[in-house]
């Protein structure tokens, strides 16, 4: 009995040592946003708001035209999924940066304000949405497409003209 009870305790260690966690692929995004995108697009940019979670819906994103390629295809297959409210929320850890305040949401703010979106997943990828709101300046969209183990593999700013 004894033998047995070590031989299934002995099993399930190992057997948990396969199990592979949950990649965060907004966690990863928002960090390559911040330290490569945020860096060299907003450079006058010292204070940014963050609620430290990702939206609730991707109503804030707009009317944007997709800027990764194949366009259309990947356009269609993202406007089907983000059409619908999440009923969810994902944390997202960020600290001080080098030169980069983050602060949370206040209301009436005219400081800039930075949106994470949950993650879409079309095809083999995954497509993470960051928008940036500037008081008095246009809202700047990014996606960030990243595969299956969290390797971000290209990014772009959408435009909002469509053709």
């Amino acid at each position: 009995m004894k033998k047995t009870t070590l031989f299934l305790l002995f099993g399930l260690v190992v057997l948990s040592g396969f199990t592979k966690t949950p990649v965060n692929y907004e966690q990863i995004a928002f960090d390559y946003f911040i330290s490569k995108i945020f860096e060299t697009d907003f450079k006058n940019v010292s204070t940014i708001e963050f609620k430290g979670k990702t939206e609730t819906a991707y109503s804030t994103l707009g009317d944007y035209k997709f800027c990764l390629r194949p366009e259309e295809k990947l356009q269609a297959l993202i406007e089907s999924v983000t059409r619908e409210p999440l009923n969810i929320s994902k944390n997202v850890r960020y600290q001080e940066i080098k030169n980069l305040t983050i602060s949370d949401f206040k209301e009436d703010s005219k400081t800039a304000k930075l949106y994470l979106y949950h993650t879409v997943r079309a095809v083999d990828n995954f497509y993470v949405f960051l928008s940036v709101q500037q008081f008095g300046k246009p809202i700047s969209n990014y996606v960030v497409e990243l595969n299956v183990d969290g390797e971000i593999l290209r990014y772009c700013r959408m435009s909002k003209e469509r053709n």
